[in-house]
This record gives structure tokens, sequence and C-alpha cells, in this order.
């Protein structure tokens, strides 16, 4: 299968309702931001302070936060 060839049938399953793109944006973003963020949190407190300190996971919820913004800023 070329490239072409898979992006045409990517594009053809595409959400055409700007609405839908945009909610479904929203959602994508935000589970992003709270599963990045949780899993700092989580492996903070499961680690018992030992492989990381609060501002790393500052820095990880800085990151998540990022990768939220630059995973959907195009649509929503």
């Amino acid at each position: 299968m070329t490239k072409a060839n898979l992006l045409n049938r990517l594009r053809s399953v595409g959400v055409r309702n700007v609405l839908v793109r945009n909610l479904v944006s929203e959602f994508v973003g935000t589970f992003l931001l709270v599963f990045i963020g949780t899993c700092n949190v989580a492996q903070f407190h499961l680690g018992r302070e030992k492989t990381t300190t609060w501002i790393g996971v500052n820095i990880g919820w800085g990151f998540a936060i990022m990768f939220s913004v630059m995973a959907t800023a195009k649509l929503s």
C-alpha cells in the first residue's frame, strides 16, 4: 500500500462536521492532559518520592499541557 493511497483512505473516513471534529479534539486533548498528569503524580507516589521530586511533578504537568495543546491546536 502506497503512502498516498493510505492517506486517501484515512481522509475518506474523516469527520466533516466541524462541531463533532471540535468535540473529539477537546476530548482527546483533555484525555491526554489528565492521563499524562495523573501518571506523573502516580509515579511520584508509587516511587515513594525516591525517583522524583515535586518539581518533577510540576514539570510533568507542564509537559502534559504542552502535548495536549500541540495535539489539538489546529482543531479547537
